[in-house]
């Protein structure tokens, strides 16, 4: 396989999911993961999946000292004259769009063939917007038969990660969502749709990250089994999150698991050996 594989993260946000990806092997110089296309309809996240992006055009500890610079408010742009074509090739990898809309689809499409070109192992990662399955946001469409989301189109768009799937076949895909996802009506008829076959007449295989089922089939795992609590792997934060696997079927290869630690990792194990901040820093 040749690395680094291609990424493309769709409702990327700020691109936390993009920089996990991005990170491995990074710092040994041999990347495994490089972020083909990122898409986000907000403009501060946009921003900053650009300066994020301009930032892994770099080796590992090499960024330019104007990236460090724009960042702490001392320059008012993040490149210099000698690496304002680095900037342009970072800026392309980046889209403004809006899923949903017919013209900022027909613009994914476009980009994204021509990022991925005649690549097949390459991945998706994506996670729909999530406000319309949190238990806080469900109270805005509270009715006397419960908790009515049809009038909430973020609660739809997760048929645009359906629609990259299908049309342009990548060989994973991760896809993340709150646990509130689970309590929805959608949960089932998303894992129905994400296992259908692909454009190529391929389906998918979908696995946990920290629960195994007899042949794979994400069936005959209970809703919850998909549902990472961060404080039991090592994370010092209590932040429970839906995280969906698929794998082709044409790929013989599956995710390990998570293993979980003994005990939580605390904030204070996390950061207490950083240095004190000071005034301006």
């Amino acid at each position: 396989m040749k690395l680094p594989i291609p990424i493309v993260d769709i409702f990327a946000g700020p691109g936390g999911l993009g920089e996990g990806f991005s990170a491995l092997g990074r710092k040994q110089g041999k990347p495994v993961f490089e972020t083909a296309i990122a898409a986000e309809m907000d403009q501060h996240a946009h921003k900053t999946l650009t300066l994020r992006s301009f930032f892994r055009q770099f080796p590992h500890g090499k960024a330019p000292d104007s990236y460090y610079r724009y960042i702490a408010g001392k320059d008012p742009e993040p490149y210099t004259d000698e690496t304002r074509d680095i900037w342009d090739i970072a800026r392309k990898k980046v889209l403004h769009l809006e899923l949903g809309i017919d013209a900022d689809d027909k613009i994914l499409d476009e980009k994204l063939g021509n990022a991925i070109g005649d690549r097949d192992d390459w991945v998706l990662l994506g996670g729909p917007p999530c406000q319309a399955y949190s238990t806080i946001g469900r109270w805005k469409y509270r009715t006397d038969d419960g908790h009515d989301l049809d009038n909430d189109p973020r609660a739809h768009l997760y048929k645009q990660y359906l629609r990259i799937i299908h049309r342009h076949c990548p060989k994973a895909f991760v896809m993340e969502n709150v646990r509130g996802l689970l309590s929805s009506k959608y949960f089932k008829l998303i894992i129905k749709d994400l296992k259908n076959e692909n454009s190529n007449e391929l389906g998918y295989k979908l696995y946990s990250l920290v629960e195994a089922a007899d042949g794979d089939l994400l069936q005959e795992l209970k809703p919850s089994d998909y549902l990472i609590r961060s404080e039991e792997y090592g994370i010092p934060q209590r932040r429970h999150r839906v995280i969906i696997v698929g794998v082709r079927e044409d790929c013989n290869k599956r995710p390990s698991f998570l293993k979980k630690q003994k005990k939580p990792v605390s904030v204070g194990d996390a950061i207490l050996d950083l240095p004190p901040l000071r005034s301006g820093l």
